[in-house]
Protein backbone atom coordinates (compact mmCIF):
# COMPACT_ATOMS: atom_id res chain seq x y z
CA UNK A 1 0.00 0.00 0.00
CA UNK A 2 2.80 2.27 0.66
CA UNK A 3 4.09 1.48 -2.13
CA UNK A 4 1.39 2.19 -4.48
CA UNK A 5 0.86 5.67 -2.78
CA UNK A 6 4.28 6.65 -3.66
CA UNK A 7 3.39 5.68 -7.15
CA UNK A 8 0.43 7.64 -7.31
CA UNK A 9 2.00 10.72 -5.75
CA UNK A 10 4.99 10.26 -8.17
CA UNK A 11 2.13 10.33 -11.21
CA UNK A 12 0.71 12.84 -9.21
CA UNK A 13 3.82 15.65 -9.49
CA UNK A 14 4.47 14.10 -12.94
CA UNK A 15 1.70 15.37 -14.46
CA UNK A 16 1.41 18.52 -12.84
CA UNK A 17 -1.76 17.90 -11.69
CA UNK A 18 -1.31 19.74 -8.34
CA UNK A 19 -1.66 23.06 -7.96
CA UNK A 20 0.13 25.60 -9.11
CA UNK A 21 2.43 23.39 -11.77
CA UNK A 22 3.88 24.65 -14.60
CA UNK A 23 1.98 23.84 -17.57
CA UNK A 24 4.09 21.26 -19.97
CA UNK A 25 4.75 21.72 -23.59
CA UNK A 26 3.45 20.59 -26.52
CA UNK A 27 4.44 20.41 -30.44
CA UNK A 28 1.65 21.04 -33.20
CA UNK A 29 2.96 18.29 -34.88
CA UNK A 30 1.37 16.26 -32.10
CA UNK A 31 -2.08 17.12 -32.87
CA UNK A 32 -1.82 16.68 -36.76
CA UNK A 33 -0.27 20.01 -37.88
CA UNK A 34 1.50 19.31 -41.17
CA UNK A 35 3.93 22.70 -41.65
CA UNK A 36 4.36 21.91 -45.46
CA UNK A 37 2.66 24.87 -46.61
CA UNK A 38 -0.02 23.39 -48.45
CA UNK A 39 -2.68 21.58 -45.82
CA UNK A 40 -4.80 24.06 -43.12
CA UNK A 41 -3.50 23.40 -39.98
CA UNK A 42 -6.06 26.34 -38.09
CA UNK A 43 -7.79 22.96 -36.11
CA UNK A 44 -4.53 21.48 -34.74
CA UNK A 45 -3.22 24.64 -33.46
CA UNK A 46 -6.31 25.27 -32.04
CA UNK A 47 -6.32 22.21 -30.11
CA UNK A 48 -2.63 22.78 -29.35
CA UNK A 49 -3.41 25.85 -27.78
CA UNK A 50 -6.32 25.16 -25.64
CA UNK A 51 -4.46 22.43 -23.71
CA UNK A 52 -3.08 25.42 -21.23
CA UNK A 53 0.53 24.66 -22.49
CA UNK A 54 3.81 26.15 -23.59
CA UNK A 55 3.17 24.88 -27.48
CA UNK A 56 6.14 24.58 -29.62
CA UNK A 57 6.42 24.98 -33.30
CA UNK A 58 9.03 23.95 -35.73
CA UNK A 59 11.00 25.61 -38.44
CA UNK A 60 8.16 25.14 -41.00
CA UNK A 61 5.15 27.02 -42.83
CA UNK A 62 1.97 26.76 -41.32
CA UNK A 63 -0.98 27.73 -42.95
CA UNK A 64 -4.34 28.74 -41.22
CA UNK A 65 -7.43 30.75 -41.92
CA UNK A 66 -6.83 32.63 -38.59
CA UNK A 67 -5.79 32.21 -34.57
CA UNK A 68 -7.28 33.07 -31.70
CA UNK A 69 -4.91 33.07 -28.85
CA UNK A 70 -6.20 32.68 -25.48
CA UNK A 71 -4.65 34.28 -22.68
CA UNK A 72 -1.04 32.73 -20.37
CA UNK A 73 -0.07 30.87 -23.36
CA UNK A 74 3.82 30.70 -24.78
CA UNK A 75 4.43 30.25 -28.32
CA UNK A 76 7.98 29.20 -28.86
CA UNK A 77 9.11 29.48 -32.84
CA UNK A 78 12.16 28.79 -33.75
CA UNK A 79 12.03 30.59 -37.54
CA UNK A 80 8.85 29.61 -38.19
CA UNK A 81 6.34 30.71 -40.88
CA UNK A 82 2.49 31.42 -40.03
CA UNK A 83 0.60 31.93 -43.30
CA UNK A 84 -2.50 33.03 -44.26
CA UNK A 85 -4.57 30.94 -46.81
CA UNK A 86 -6.24 32.12 -49.25
CA UNK A 87 -9.41 34.14 -48.82
CA UNK A 88 -9.17 34.16 -45.42
CA UNK A 89 -9.75 37.77 -45.21
CA UNK A 90 -8.85 37.66 -41.25
CA UNK A 91 -5.92 38.52 -39.07
CA UNK A 92 -2.96 35.68 -38.46
CA UNK A 93 -3.20 36.11 -35.08
CA UNK A 94 -5.99 37.53 -32.77
CA UNK A 95 -5.33 38.65 -29.22
CA UNK A 96 -9.20 39.47 -27.62
CA UNK A 97 -8.68 40.58 -23.97
CA UNK A 98 -5.63 38.03 -23.59
CA UNK A 99 -2.93 38.69 -21.18
CA UNK A 100 0.05 37.15 -20.51
CA UNK A 101 0.60 35.88 -23.78
CA UNK A 102 4.73 35.25 -24.67
CA UNK A 103 5.86 34.84 -28.36
CA UNK A 104 9.36 33.53 -27.87
CA UNK A 105 12.01 33.18 -31.08
CA UNK A 106 11.99 34.21 -34.04
CA UNK A 107 8.35 34.54 -36.20
CA UNK A 108 7.85 35.40 -40.00
CA UNK A 109 4.03 35.87 -40.27
CA UNK A 110 3.03 35.51 -44.45
CA UNK A 111 -0.15 37.57 -45.21
CA UNK A 112 -0.54 36.23 -48.41
CA UNK A 113 -1.70 39.43 -50.28
CA UNK A 114 -2.24 38.41 -53.30
CA UNK A 115 -4.52 35.69 -52.16
CA UNK A 116 -6.76 37.56 -50.16
CA UNK A 117 -10.26 38.84 -51.44
CA UNK A 118 -11.37 42.17 -49.05
CA UNK A 119 -8.90 44.72 -47.87
CA UNK A 120 -9.05 43.78 -44.24
CA UNK A 121 -7.43 41.70 -41.93
CA UNK A 122 -3.59 41.48 -41.48
CA UNK A 123 -0.74 39.71 -39.45
CA UNK A 124 -1.82 40.39 -35.83
CA UNK A 125 -4.37 42.44 -33.71
CA UNK A 126 -4.25 43.12 -29.90
CA UNK A 127 -7.61 44.41 -29.10
CA UNK A 128 -10.05 44.67 -26.35
CA UNK A 129 -7.98 45.54 -23.29
CA UNK A 130 -5.23 43.18 -24.33
CA UNK A 131 -2.19 43.66 -21.77
CA UNK A 132 1.05 42.41 -20.34
CA UNK A 133 1.74 40.54 -23.92
CA UNK A 134 5.82 39.96 -24.74
CA UNK A 135 6.90 38.92 -28.56
CA UNK A 136 10.21 38.97 -28.88
CA UNK A 137 10.66 38.52 -32.78
CA UNK A 138 8.43 38.88 -35.30
CA UNK A 139 8.73 39.54 -39.02
CA UNK A 140 5.23 40.57 -40.81
CA UNK A 141 5.30 40.07 -44.79
CA UNK A 142 2.20 41.53 -47.11
CA UNK A 143 -0.39 41.50 -44.81
CA UNK A 144 -3.71 43.06 -46.76
CA UNK A 145 -3.70 45.56 -44.20
CA UNK A 146 -1.69 46.20 -40.64
CA UNK A 147 1.25 44.58 -40.52
CA UNK A 148 0.04 45.15 -36.18
CA UNK A 149 -2.96 46.52 -34.91
CA UNK A 150 -2.76 47.40 -30.75
CA UNK A 151 -6.35 49.06 -30.13
CA UNK A 152 -7.58 49.75 -26.70
CA UNK A 153 -5.15 47.82 -25.22
CA UNK A 154 -1.80 48.61 -22.41
CA UNK A 155 1.51 47.02 -21.60
CA UNK A 156 2.36 45.36 -24.03
CA UNK A 157 6.22 44.72 -25.76
CA UNK A 158 7.96 43.94 -28.99
CA UNK A 159 11.28 44.01 -28.43
CA UNK A 160 11.54 43.40 -32.28
CA UNK A 161 9.07 44.00 -35.71
CA UNK A 162 9.64 44.12 -39.15
CA UNK A 163 7.12 44.72 -41.20
CA UNK A 164 7.14 44.78 -45.08
CA UNK A 165 4.79 45.83 -47.89
CA UNK A 166 1.29 45.63 -45.92
CA UNK A 167 -1.76 47.18 -47.67
CA UNK A 168 -3.42 46.86 -50.77
CA UNK A 169 -6.42 47.42 -53.18
CA UNK A 170 -9.05 48.69 -52.02
CA UNK A 171 -7.61 50.35 -48.71
CA UNK A 172 -9.30 54.26 -48.16
CA UNK A 173 -8.40 55.72 -45.12
CA UNK A 174 -4.65 56.90 -45.35
CA UNK A 175 -3.52 55.16 -42.11
CA UNK A 176 -4.47 51.81 -42.94
CA UNK A 177 -2.02 49.79 -44.38
CA UNK A 178 0.53 50.66 -41.64
CA UNK A 179 3.35 48.78 -40.65
CA UNK A 180 1.77 49.63 -36.94
CA UNK A 181 -1.15 50.96 -36.08
CA UNK A 182 -1.83 52.25 -32.26
CA UNK A 183 -5.51 53.43 -31.54
CA UNK A 184 -6.45 53.91 -27.91
CA UNK A 185 -3.82 52.65 -26.76
CA UNK A 186 -1.38 53.22 -24.07
CA UNK A 187 2.50 52.38 -21.93
CA UNK A 188 2.99 49.64 -24.90
CA UNK A 189 6.85 49.40 -25.60
CA UNK A 190 8.23 48.92 -28.91
CA UNK A 191 12.08 48.52 -28.76
CA UNK A 192 13.19 48.47 -32.78
CA UNK A 193 10.62 48.64 -35.85
CA UNK A 194 12.37 48.16 -39.30
CA UNK A 195 9.32 48.86 -42.16
CA UNK A 196 9.11 49.43 -45.49
CA UNK A 197 6.57 49.95 -48.40
CA UNK A 198 3.23 50.82 -46.64
CA UNK A 199 0.33 51.87 -48.40
CA UNK A 200 -0.14 54.30 -46.05
CA UNK A 201 0.97 55.73 -43.16
CA UNK A 202 4.20 53.52 -41.49
CA UNK A 203 3.39 53.92 -37.53
CA UNK A 204 0.43 55.71 -36.82
CA UNK A 205 -0.86 57.09 -33.66
CA UNK A 206 -4.41 57.70 -33.29
CA UNK A 207 -5.14 58.96 -29.79
CA UNK A 208 -2.83 57.02 -28.14
CA UNK A 209 -0.55 58.08 -25.15
CA UNK A 210 2.70 57.38 -23.03
CA UNK A 211 4.12 54.86 -25.32
CA UNK A 212 8.05 54.07 -25.73
CA UNK A 213 9.45 53.39 -29.06
CA UNK A 214 13.25 52.60 -29.18
CA UNK A 215 14.75 52.51 -33.05
CA UNK A 216 12.12 53.06 -35.68
CA UNK A 217 13.53 52.59 -39.57
CA UNK A 218 10.41 53.35 -41.69
CA UNK A 219 11.13 54.21 -45.36
CA UNK A 220 8.90 54.62 -48.66
CA UNK A 221 5.17 54.72 -46.83
CA UNK A 222 2.87 55.85 -49.11
CA UNK A 223 1.60 58.60 -46.61
CA UNK A 224 3.59 59.68 -43.50
CA UNK A 225 6.56 57.87 -42.10
CA UNK A 226 5.40 58.54 -38.46
CA UNK A 227 2.33 59.94 -37.48
CA UNK A 228 0.64 61.01 -34.07
CA UNK A 229 -3.01 62.33 -34.85
CA UNK A 230 -6.32 62.59 -32.33
CA UNK A 231 -4.65 63.39 -29.11
CA UNK A 232 -1.74 60.93 -28.94
CA UNK A 233 0.60 62.57 -26.14
CA UNK A 234 2.84 62.03 -24.06
CA UNK A 235 4.89 59.31 -26.67
CA UNK A 236 8.97 59.02 -26.11
CA UNK A 237 10.86 58.30 -29.16
CA UNK A 238 14.25 57.54 -28.67
CA UNK A 239 15.49 56.98 -32.86
CA UNK A 240 13.36 57.48 -35.66
CA UNK A 241 15.13 57.12 -39.25
CA UNK A 242 12.50 58.02 -41.69
CA UNK A 243 13.42 57.93 -45.52
CA UNK A 244 11.71 58.53 -48.86
CA UNK A 245 8.18 58.21 -46.97
CA UNK A 246 5.09 59.84 -49.58
CA UNK A 247 4.22 62.26 -47.35
CA UNK A 248 6.36 63.77 -44.66
CA UNK A 249 8.91 62.31 -42.73
CA UNK A 250 7.20 62.91 -39.14
CA UNK A 251 3.93 64.67 -39.19
CA UNK A 252 2.26 65.94 -35.45
CA UNK A 253 -1.31 66.73 -35.62
CA UNK A 254 -2.53 70.03 -33.87
CA UNK A 255 -3.88 68.14 -31.08
CA UNK A 256 -0.43 65.68 -30.44
CA UNK A 257 1.38 67.03 -27.76
CA UNK A 258 4.18 66.74 -24.90
CA UNK A 259 5.70 64.43 -26.69
CA UNK A 260 9.26 63.38 -26.91
CA UNK A 261 11.86 62.57 -29.57
CA UNK A 262 15.86 62.05 -29.22
CA UNK A 263 16.77 61.99 -32.55
CA UNK A 264 15.05 62.14 -35.54
CA UNK A 265 16.85 61.63 -39.03
CA UNK A 266 14.70 62.36 -42.12
CA UNK A 267 15.58 62.17 -45.54
CA UNK A 268 14.33 62.50 -49.06
CA UNK A 269 10.89 62.28 -47.66
CA UNK A 270 7.56 64.00 -50.22
CA UNK A 271 6.33 67.36 -48.10
CA UNK A 272 8.18 68.12 -45.00
CA UNK A 273 11.30 66.42 -43.55
CA UNK A 274 9.41 67.32 -39.96
CA UNK A 275 5.82 68.63 -39.48
CA UNK A 276 5.01 69.55 -36.26
CA UNK A 277 1.46 71.10 -35.45
CA UNK A 278 1.36 71.10 -31.89
CA UNK A 279 2.23 72.47 -28.86
CA UNK A 280 4.87 71.85 -25.68
CA UNK A 281 7.06 69.12 -28.06
CA UNK A 282 10.72 68.30 -27.13
CA UNK A 283 13.45 67.33 -29.77
CA UNK A 284 16.31 66.73 -28.44
CA UNK A 285 18.11 66.53 -32.19
CA UNK A 286 16.67 66.88 -35.95
CA UNK A 287 18.12 65.90 -38.83
CA UNK A 288 16.15 66.86 -42.29
CA UNK A 289 17.62 66.23 -45.91
CA UNK A 290 16.12 66.10 -49.17
CA UNK A 291 13.07 66.90 -48.33
CA UNK A 292 10.92 67.47 -51.75
CA UNK A 293 8.16 69.74 -52.94
CA UNK A 294 5.58 68.30 -54.84
CA UNK A 295 3.12 70.99 -53.99
CA UNK A 296 3.18 69.62 -49.79
CA UNK A 297 6.02 71.26 -48.64
CA UNK A 298 9.51 70.62 -49.26
CA UNK A 299 10.59 71.93 -46.18
CA UNK A 300 13.58 70.90 -43.52
CA UNK A 301 11.51 71.47 -40.35
CA UNK A 302 8.09 72.71 -40.81
CA UNK A 303 6.87 74.38 -37.04
CA UNK A 304 2.82 75.34 -36.86
CA UNK A 305 2.67 74.48 -33.11
CA UNK A 306 3.72 76.92 -30.16
CA UNK A 307 6.02 76.19 -27.61
CA UNK A 308 8.28 73.67 -28.60
CA UNK A 309 11.82 73.14 -27.78
CA UNK A 310 14.48 72.00 -30.53
CA UNK A 311 17.75 71.65 -29.14
CA UNK A 312 19.57 71.27 -33.17
CA UNK A 313 18.19 71.76 -36.05
CA UNK A 314 20.27 70.27 -39.36
CA UNK A 315 18.75 71.23 -42.56
CA UNK A 316 20.63 70.43 -45.46
CA UNK A 317 19.43 69.59 -49.11
CA UNK A 318 15.89 70.61 -49.10
CA UNK A 319 14.04 71.83 -52.12
CA UNK A 320 12.38 74.48 -49.64
CA UNK A 321 13.02 76.45 -46.35
CA UNK A 322 15.38 74.76 -44.36
CA UNK A 323 13.31 75.71 -40.87
CA UNK A 324 10.00 77.58 -41.53
CA UNK A 325 8.15 78.71 -38.80
CA UNK A 326 4.47 79.10 -39.35
CA UNK A 327 2.02 81.12 -36.71
CA UNK A 328 4.06 78.91 -34.13
CA UNK A 329 4.85 80.83 -30.95
CA UNK A 330 7.38 81.02 -28.53
CA UNK A 331 8.77 78.02 -29.79
CA UNK A 332 12.53 77.71 -29.31
CA UNK A 333 15.70 76.44 -31.22
CA UNK A 334 18.94 76.63 -29.56
CA UNK A 335 21.06 75.72 -32.38
CA UNK A 336 20.29 75.49 -35.94
CA UNK A 337 22.51 74.74 -39.17
CA UNK A 338 21.01 75.49 -42.40
CA UNK A 339 22.89 74.65 -46.17
CA UNK A 340 20.70 74.21 -49.30
CA UNK A 341 22.88 74.58 -52.14
CA UNK A 342 22.25 71.03 -53.63
CA UNK A 343 18.76 71.57 -54.13
CA UNK A 344 16.66 72.53 -57.08
CA UNK A 345 15.74 75.99 -57.70
CA UNK A 346 13.07 76.81 -55.39
CA UNK A 347 12.07 79.74 -53.54
CA UNK A 348 14.02 78.43 -50.17
CA UNK A 349 15.14 80.50 -47.20
CA UNK A 350 17.34 79.58 -44.21
CA UNK A 351 14.99 80.10 -42.00
CA UNK A 352 11.76 81.39 -42.25
CA UNK A 353 9.05 82.93 -40.02
CA UNK A 354 5.55 83.71 -41.68
CA UNK A 355 2.12 83.41 -41.24
CA UNK A 356 1.89 84.99 -37.50
CA UNK A 357 5.09 83.83 -36.23
CA UNK A 358 5.43 85.35 -33.00
CA UNK A 359 7.91 85.59 -29.76
CA UNK A 360 10.28 82.53 -31.07
CA UNK A 361 13.39 82.59 -30.16
CA UNK A 362 16.34 81.34 -32.31
CA UNK A 363 20.03 80.97 -29.87
CA UNK A 364 21.84 80.63 -32.62
CA UNK A 365 21.94 80.27 -36.63
CA UNK A 366 24.16 79.43 -39.12
CA UNK A 367 22.96 79.91 -42.66
CA UNK A 368 24.94 79.56 -45.83
CA UNK A 369 24.69 78.80 -49.91
CA UNK A 370 20.75 79.72 -50.46
CA UNK A 371 20.05 80.02 -54.00
CA UNK A 372 19.00 82.83 -56.15
CA UNK A 373 17.09 81.32 -58.44
CA UNK A 374 13.79 82.56 -57.36
CA UNK A 375 12.49 86.04 -55.45
CA UNK A 376 13.50 84.68 -52.23
CA UNK A 377 16.91 83.13 -50.90
CA UNK A 378 17.58 84.32 -47.89
CA UNK A 379 19.90 83.02 -44.94
CA UNK A 380 16.86 84.55 -42.64
CA UNK A 381 13.02 85.92 -43.45
CA UNK A 382 10.15 87.44 -41.94
CA UNK A 383 6.89 88.61 -43.80
CA UNK A 384 5.20 91.23 -42.31
CA UNK A 385 2.88 89.58 -39.76
CA UNK A 386 5.63 87.56 -37.93
CA UNK A 387 6.47 89.87 -35.14
CA UNK A 388 8.86 89.97 -32.01
CA UNK A 389 11.40 86.74 -33.24
CA UNK A 390 14.37 86.95 -31.10
CA UNK A 391 17.64 85.65 -33.38
CA UNK A 392 20.73 85.48 -30.84
CA UNK A 393 23.22 84.82 -32.68
CA UNK A 394 23.28 84.59 -36.66
CA UNK A 395 26.27 83.64 -39.06
CA UNK A 396 24.97 84.26 -42.44
CA UNK A 397 26.92 83.34 -45.35
CA UNK A 398 26.99 83.39 -49.11
CA UNK A 399 23.16 83.48 -49.78
CA UNK A 400 22.53 84.84 -52.83
CA UNK A 401 19.93 87.61 -52.49
CA UNK A 402 21.50 88.78 -48.92
CA UNK A 403 22.22 87.44 -45.59
CA UNK A 404 18.52 88.80 -44.04
CA UNK A 405 15.37 90.48 -44.79
CA UNK A 406 12.78 90.94 -43.02
CA UNK A 407 9.28 93.49 -42.89
CA UNK A 408 8.53 92.54 -39.26
CA UNK A 409 9.95 93.58 -36.01
CA UNK A 410 12.12 91.02 -35.09
CA UNK A 411 15.17 91.43 -32.94
CA UNK A 412 18.72 90.29 -33.99
CA UNK A 413 21.40 90.57 -31.97
CA UNK A 414 24.33 89.86 -34.00
CA UNK A 415 23.91 89.31 -37.96
CA UNK A 416 27.35 88.08 -38.78
CA UNK A 417 30.43 87.04 -36.78
CA UNK A 418 33.36 89.38 -36.34
CA UNK A 419 35.38 86.14 -37.49
CA UNK A 420 34.25 83.77 -40.21
CA UNK A 421 32.37 80.73 -38.64
CA UNK A 422 31.75 77.88 -40.85
CA UNK A 423 29.25 75.34 -41.24
CA UNK A 424 31.07 72.39 -40.06
CA UNK A 425 32.48 74.43 -36.90
CA UNK A 426 28.80 75.10 -36.02
CA UNK A 427 27.38 72.13 -37.03
CA UNK A 428 30.32 70.31 -34.19
CA UNK A 429 28.93 72.34 -31.53
CA UNK A 430 25.63 69.49 -32.19
CA UNK A 431 28.46 66.60 -31.90
CA UNK A 432 28.03 66.16 -35.36
CA UNK A 433 31.10 66.30 -37.62
CA UNK A 434 31.37 67.77 -41.17
CA UNK A 435 32.61 67.99 -44.45
CA UNK A 436 33.20 71.47 -45.56
CA UNK A 437 30.15 71.47 -47.61
CA UNK A 438 27.05 69.66 -48.55
CA UNK A 439 27.68 69.25 -51.82
CA UNK A 440 27.90 65.55 -51.24
CA UNK A 441 24.40 65.79 -50.02
CA UNK A 442 25.13 65.97 -46.56
CA UNK A 443 24.58 62.22 -45.69
CA UNK A 444 28.64 62.01 -45.09
CA UNK A 445 28.15 63.87 -41.69
CA UNK A 446 24.88 62.57 -40.37
CA UNK A 447 25.16 59.70 -37.64
CA UNK A 448 24.66 56.50 -39.45
CA UNK A 449 21.45 54.18 -38.30
CA UNK A 450 22.53 51.52 -35.70
CA UNK A 451 22.70 48.12 -36.86
CA UNK A 452 20.65 46.46 -34.03
CA UNK A 453 18.37 47.95 -31.85
CA UNK A 454 19.76 48.70 -28.33
CA UNK A 455 19.55 45.75 -26.05
CA UNK A 456 15.80 45.82 -24.29
CA UNK A 457 15.86 45.73 -20.49
CA UNK A 458 15.16 42.74 -18.59
CA UNK A 459 11.44 41.02 -18.77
Amino acid sequence: MRILSLLLSAWWIASGAFAGAEPHTVDVAGFGARGDGVADDTTAIARALATGATVRFARLTYVVTGLTVPSNRTLIFDGTTIKLAAGSNAWVFSLNGATGVRFTGVLKIDGNKSEQTLPQGGGMILSAASSGNYFESVEVANPMNYGVAISTSHENTFDSLTVTYPGGAGIVRQYEGAYLYMGGSFDNKVYAIRGEGASGNGVHLNSSSRNQFGSLRLRSSGGKGLALVDHSEYNSFTESYLESNGDNGAFLEASSGHNRFRLIRATSNIGNGLECNSDDNSFESVVATGSVDRGSGGAGVYIGGSRNVFRSVVACANERDGVRIDSGEGNTLSLIAVNNSQRDANMSDGLRFMGGATRNVVQSIAATDMQAAKTQRYGISNSAVGTANAISMAYLERNARGPFITSGNDVVEQRSASVPVTLPQILSLAGLPAPDDCAAGCDSFLPSAPTAAEPPPAH
